[in-house]
């Protein structure tokens, strides 16, 4: 194992005094691996961002991609001071063109701006400055994007992903298209094909809609600049522009994808389009995530060999490695509070009652502290602030205000005894010592399993969705505990527990580490933790 002066002499920031000794681990392991891949689980509250960032230092040129632009604000809050460069999507940056109608640099390109001819575009400078950094953060989407349709960040040296379980799905999104109605109908001269679910005739059409699309474009483009103060116009070029964009991806398409009806459900679930998935990222995963950037470094509170699989990293290329808990399970217990309740949308409303008095229960038995309570969903939300009876204490939020909201939380005494409910705080959010001293999983994070594209992926892969919901479990858990002195309770009121856990703990899905932490049910409401 290495031997590493103080973080701050190597370069870090002065916030991390000392190194610990998983991290310690983990950057000997990183810095001695041969393979192309080095793919590391790290438990919540390691201090896994330091122990990239060094690694990257060690390395050369590097990239931290981050799963969402929260967790990039984080990670530049803390490492900008040694050089850290943050980059973003066009649409983060004001356009020169025209500032005083709040325009970005997404709008100037379909203007015509020609601010950066003049070294006066936000967007190209942020891009010039980040190219010439030795260290940038950004985000999956934006890293796929600039790849896929740009032309990307310069040479690499490292990529790090954090929280490499949501670059699955990121690069399966950046596959994804929609069709709606109404852009089928700017494509009616190209009749949809008569097997609307057979991808091969769909990707026919996309080839010969190209070509329509291109010419509206141009001739879009044309009146716009004849136009420039046209918001109509404006909005119209746009959307076009990211039409021709989907029409490309599906022409382009290879492999197994899923061809689905979308409905409209504020509209009676009338048809409104097609979408379009590929089953597996697999075979996207090097031409818009790795980039072909020669050192690649995975990491997660959950990251697991099937995560690397599903990235189509091989065996030979990838060195794994799986690290023991930080602290003390007894500090972290996680106990199934019987409701009598199974939360799923078979509830009857004296079920909705019965999950709410449960949930009101326990937080009525903690009046001094804070917590959090797992909903899953923004209708869960809405259903449980309705009836509780400790509405003063809650703090919810909807899908535009979540950070906002979350600090408010932070911010909050302990005496306070202020109660987070929401649907997203899962990978990324930290809430440690009097933040957060108990939290509820309401209810646990199960799929909807009947979409064409869980099925095809169940039907190749039978634990794909029990996968998913265990690693997305392991990330509820982790939000509280950061520090060897510090502790939490986690209660969980689904009764879906009763054999939703002896199913991922026999499948292997929760590591036997992991459920350490798992104590014995309970029919009462459990006393707060002694510490």
């Amino acid at each position: 194992m290495l031997t590493l002066d103080p973080p701050a002499s190597l370069g870090l920031p002065d916030k991390f005094e000392a190194w610990r000794p998983l991290q310690i681990r983990a950057i000997t392991d990183g810095v001695a691996s041969t393979r192309r891949y080095t793919a590391q689980n790290l438990g919540t509250g390691v201090g896994k961002s330091a122990a990239n960032v060094l690694q990257a230092m060690l390395t050369g040129r590097a990239v931290y991609n981050t799963a969402t632009r929260a967790l990039q604000k984080q990670a530049l809050d803390d490492f900008e001071s040694i050089g850290m460069v943050d980059m973003r999507g066009r649409g983060n940056y004001t356009c020169a063109y025209g500032r005083s109608g709040n325009v970005t640099c997404e709008d100037g390109v379909h203007l015509g701006c020609r601010a950066h001819k003049e070294g006066a575009c936000d967007y190209v400078n942020a891009l010039n400055m980040a190219k010439g950094a030795s260290l940038v953060v950004t985000n999956y989407a934006y890293w796929i994007a600039v790849n896929k349709h740009g032309e990307g960040l310069g040479d690499v040296d490292m990529l790090i992903c954090d929280e490499a379980d949501a670059a699955v799905e990121a690069v399966c999104n950046s596959m994804t298209v929609e069709l709606t109605n109404r852009e089928l109908h700017v494509l009616k001269a190209t009749p949809i094909p008569s097997q609307p679910a057979e991808m091969d005739a769909w990707r026919q059409w996309a080839a010969d809609a190209l070509g329509r699309i291109e010419t509206q474009l141009e001739q879009e483009t044309e009146a716009l600049k004849r136009n420039p103060g046209n918001a109509d116009m404006l909005r119209s070029l746009k959307l076009t522009r990211a039409l021709k964009q989907k029409i490309s991806t599906l022409a382009e398409s290879e492999g197994a994808w899923v061809v689905d009806s979308m409905r409209d459900y504020n509209a009676n679930n009338a048809h409104s389009g097609y979408r379009f998935d590929p089953v597996w990222p697999t075979q996207y995963a090097e031409e818009l995530l790795f980039c072909n950037v020669p050192r690649v470094l995975l990491t997660s509170a959950t990251m697991s060999r099937k995560t690397c699989r599903l990235l189509g990293i091989a065996d030979a290329d990838l060195a794994y490695f799986d690290y023991p808990p930080a602290f003390d399970p007894r500090r972290s217990p996680i106990t199934w509070v019987r409701s009598g309740v199974r939360v799923d949308e078979r509830m009857t409303q004296a079920d909705v009652r019965a999950w709410v008095s449960r949930n009101d229960q326990i937080i009525r038995s903690r009046p001094r502290l804070k917590g959090i309570i797992h909903c899953t969903s923004y209708a869960r939300q809405k259903d449980f602030y309705a009836m509780s009876s400790e509405k003063r204490r809650l703090i919810w939020h909807n899908s535009w205000n979540t950070q906002a909201k979350i600090e408010e939380f932070k911010q909050m005494p302990e005496e306070s005894g202020a109660v987070l409910i929401s649907p997203a705080v899962t990978a990324g959010y930290n809430f440690p010592a009097e933040q957060c001293r108990f939290q509820i999983i309401a209810k646990l994070p199960l799929l909807f399993r009947n979409s064409k594209i869980m099925k095809a992926r169940q039907a190749e892969d039978a634990d794909y969705c029990d996968y998913l919901e265990a690693q997305t479990f392991r990330q509820e858990v982790g939000r509280p505990v950061r520090a060897d002195d510090d502790w939490c309770q986690t209660l969980v009121t689904d009764d879906h527990w009763a054999w939703w856990y002896p199913k991922m703990q026999r499948k292997g899905l929760l590591p036997a580490s992991f459920c350490k932490q798992v104590t014995a049910p309970s029919d009462g409401i459990p006393h707060v933790l002694n510490y």
